[in-house]
C-alpha cells in the first residue's frame, strides 16, 4: 500500500493519518462536537422511545454531514422506519437494510445506517471511496460510476475491514483514519498532484 503526504513523501500509517487528518480540519475535535453529542445519544433515545429528542439528534447529524444539502424529507422518510419499530431489523442485517429498507442516495443511506450502528458502520462518501480504491488498487475509482449494489458491497465487505486494519496499523481511532482518507481522497482530484504521486516508488 502506497502511503504519501501531499509532497509525495512516503509515510507510515501513523504519519499518514497524522498528516492528512489535519488537512481535513485544523481543529477536527471542535468541528465534530455537534456530531459526537448527537451520535452518542441517538440510538439510546430511540430504544427508550424518546422520539422527540431522538429526531432532534438525527436532524443534527444530517445537518452536520452536509448542511448545504440537508433534506428533511429524506430524514422524515427513513425516520418513519424507526417509528415503525424496524431498528432491530436494520441493525441485524445492514446489507439488507441498505438495499431494501432505507431509501435515498447511497451515501445518505450509509450515513443513516451509521447513525444506527456508529461503531460497526463508519461514515462513507465519495472522497473516502476514492482514497480507499486508490490505496488498495492504485486506481482511484469514482463512486458515482457504480450501481448502488456494488457500492454497498464494497462498503460492507472491503471498506469496513480496511478501515479497521488501517486504524490498528496506525494506532489511531477509526474516525481519525476516516478524516485522513477524506482529505486524501479530495486531494486525489488534483490531476497535477495525482500525476506526481503515481511516479513515487511503492512503500509499505
Amino acid at each position: 500500500m502506497r502511503l504519501l503526504t501531499c509532497t509525495g513523501k512516503t509515510a507510515t500509517p501513523s504519519d499518514f493519518v497524522t498528516f492528512w487528518r489535519t488537512d481535513y480540519s485544523a481543529d477536527p475535535e471542535t468541528d465534530d462536537k455537534s456530531y459526537l453529542e448527537a451520535i452518542r445519544h441517538f440510538v439510546p433515545l430511540v430504544r427508550a422511545a424518546d422520539y422527540e429528542n431522538a429526531l432532534v439528534c438525527l436532524n443534527a447529524l444530517f445537518k452536520w454531514k452536509d448542511p448545504r444539502n440537508f433534506s428533511r424529507d429524506f430524514v422524515k422518510r427513513n425516520w418513519q422506519l424507526l417509528l415503525d419499530g424496524r431498528l432491530p431489523e436494520i441493525i441485524e442485517n445492514p446489507s439488507y437494510a441498505l438495499q431494501h429498507i432505507l431509501t435515498g442516495g447511497r451515501v445518505w443511506r450509509i450515513f443513516f445506517l451509521h447513525c444506527c450502528l456508529p461503531d460497526e458502520c463508519p461514515i462513507y462518501d465519495q472522497h473516502v471511496h476514492r482514497a480507499t480504491t486508490f490505496l488498495q488498487d492504485e486506481q482511484a475509482q469514482e463512486i458515482d460510476k457504480l450501481p448502488d449494489a456494488k457500492v454497498f458491497t464494497f462498503y460492507l465487505d472491503r471498506y469496513r475491514p480496511f478501515l479497521a486494519d488501517f486504524a490498528r496499523l496506525a494506532s489511531a481511532c477509526p474516525r481519525d483514519v476516516d478524516r485522513a482518507l477524506w482529505a486524501y481522497g479530495k486531494a486525489l482530484l488534483s490531476p497535477k498532484w495525482l500525476s506526481t504521486i503515481l511516479h513515487q516508488p511503492a512503500a509499505i
